[in-house]
């Protein structure tokens, strides 16, 4: 019980070394509660390894049950770490653009390049194109709409994505503001798809654990 008690206070000593790494080194600006959930997750990350490494390093057999509930604990820190580092860190702009204007989020620049009508099977659209750099290097170019359905008669938002497994990059076309300008929703949002990522996680070590003989019926007799 001592040697178990001492692996949770290492793994929390070296969660809250993660937690000052991510929030001093990589990110800045954080919230009040952003250490608090950067250090839960990587806790309960790095709990998760205890039993695991504890059997494996005793050469006891490692059983469904046991790995599918490591990587489903696991997967729940790397959730809380996504959903922290989304709260906290995602940067936001409604930008008032026309064509060849730029705005700047963050590190990010967005311009809109151009603006072309298209027409797809059950709707007309206004397609923008905006060209995104970081810090002058170009990350994409991407292509939102602003749609209008013939049949429901609505008028909705296709967003323009980049994604990356460290971060999404968002735009959105929205109203036309007059003077040749639009309104444009620019976002960066910072380890958004590990979110749904841990939830895959989660499900797949629930199905693993559930797969350990143990839990099986004996059939009657």
């Amino acid at each position: 019980m001592s040697e178990r008690r001492a692996a949770i206070l290492w793994t929390l000593l070296a969660a809250v070394l993660v937690t000052l790494l991510l929030v001093l080194g990589v990110w800045e600006g954080a919230k009040l509660l952003t250490p608090v959930g950067f250090a839960l997750g990587v806790w309960l990350i790095l709990s998760a390894l205890i039993d695991p490494i504890d059997r494996w390093r005793r050469k006891l057999s490692l059983t469904p049950a046991l790995l599918g509930m490591a990587l489903a604990h696991a997967s729940l820190g790397v959730f809380v770490v996504s959903i922290t580092a989304v709260e906290s860190y995602t940067r936001e702009r409604d930008l008032a653009l026309a064509v060849g204007e730029a705005g700047q989020v963050g590190e990010f620049e967005y311009r809109l390049t151009g603006l072309s009508g298209v027409e797809g099977p059950n709707y007309d659209a206004l397609r923008g194109e905006v060209v995104v750099t970081e810090a002058g290097k170009p990350v994409g170019v991407l292509y939102p709409e602003k749609r209008n359905y013939w049949v429901q008669r609505q008028v909705m938002t296709e967003a323009g994505i980049d994604m990356q497994w460290t971060r999404d990059v968002f735009v959105a076309l929205g109203e036309d503001l007059g003077a040749g300008r639009w309104s444009v929703r620019a976002q960066v949002r910072p380890l958004v798809n590990y979110v749904w990522f841990a939830a895959v996680l989660m499900a797949l070590g629930g199905i693993w654990a559930a797969c350990d003989r143990r839990y099986r019926r004996e059939p009657r007799a």
